[in-house]
């Protein structure tokens, strides 16, 4: 037995009926949004013997998109398979045989094969349960979803793969580049302060008479170290902005690039607004403490004497 993700569904096929119990207990795992279970019988597809066919139940095309259509006369089979190409294929089961037009689909897993019930029914009149549906919208919920199936199926003939199961894999690796990429921001965040101190230093250098010249004209050192901070503070705001639109752009980019490798037909843009204030806040830090030193040396400059330097 093995659990499948075919968007929008995480499905489980077996070798063998579902425990009368399962379908129950995976449907009411915190995350599953719907579930549905699937009659089925091991038959033989062209060459291919001993292969699940399914029989696409009602409760199971109601986890599908609304334009889902399978006629009696398809066969499903995975888009991703080798050897299959649209055409006529012998199906048979039991003695009994139809010949039945094979599709390519996202829906069926690899090996295995989706009819309607009415075609099943012809193979089959009373196939027993053989497959089982779980829809898991929340991805967030991946870990914890994956955790539950496998205790589910501990004591069965399940093995449990499929798309919740592939996303929580894929969401451990992105929190590792994750970790990795927040070492480098904060580099990359040194970096910054240096380069903002630096900005400032010189700006204080060049301007020395403009600040002593404000001095002289009533400016307060807080007020000569506000205008500094703010400058810093500006500076750190720009590039942030520009840094997060880069940002999203080039992973918009290079998530479609995957997708399309992937053969994956709809992509959707998640932003972590949070994360990244939390970051831009970071930022701005950075910048308040680089602006510092060079407004504690514009303070320091009696206003006559700059003036009075060539």
């Amino acid at each position: 037995m093995a659990v499948y993700s075919a968007p929008p569904v995480d499905f489980v096929d077996t070798l063998a009926a579902l425990p009368a119990d399962l379908p129950a207990t995976l449907g009411a795992i915190d995350g599953v949004a719907a579930s549905a279970t699937l009659p089925g019988v091991q038959g033989t597809v062209a060459e291919y013997r001993g292969t699940p066919i399914y029989g696409m139940s009602d409760s199971a095309k109601a986890l599908l998109p609304p334009g889902f259509k399978l006629a009696d006369n398809e066969i499903l089979y995975n888009e991703n398979e080798r050897g299959f190409k649209p055409g006529p294929l012998v199906t048979t089961y039991n003695g009994v045989t139809v010949t039945l037009t094979g599709r390519p689909s996202a829906v069926p897993t690899q090996g295995s094969f989706i009819v309607t019930s009415a075609t099943l029914a012809r193979l089959a009149p009373s196939a027993p349960l053989l497959g089982c549906w779980l829809s898991v919208p929340d991805r967030s919920k991946s870990a914890a979803v994956v955790s539950a199936v496998i205790e589910a199926t501990a004591s069965t003939s399940v093995s449990a793969e499929g798309g919740v199961i592939f996303a929580n894999m894929l969401e451990q690796i992105l929190q590792v580049m994750l970790l990795t990429v927040t070492g480098l921001l904060g580099v990359a965040a040194l970096i910054a302060l240096i380069g903002v101190g630096n900005t400032l230093g010189l700006s204080v250098m060049e301007r020395t008479r403009e600040n002593a010249l404000l001095r002289a004209l009533g400016v307060q050192r807080s007020g000569l170290r506000l205008m500094l901070l703010i400058e810093a503070l500006l500076l750190a705001t720009v590039a942030s902005a520009l840094g997060v639109l880069a940002g999203i752009g080039f992973g918009l980019a290079g998530a479609a690039t995957v997708a399309k490798a992937s053969r994956i037909t709809e992509i959707r843009l998640s932003v972590d607004w949070g994360q990244i204030a939390g970051f831009v806040a970071i930022v701005l830090v950075a910048a308040a403490l680089a602006s510092v030193l060079p407004a504690r040396r514009a303070v320091r400059a009696a206003p006559i004497e700059a003036l009075s330097d060539e």
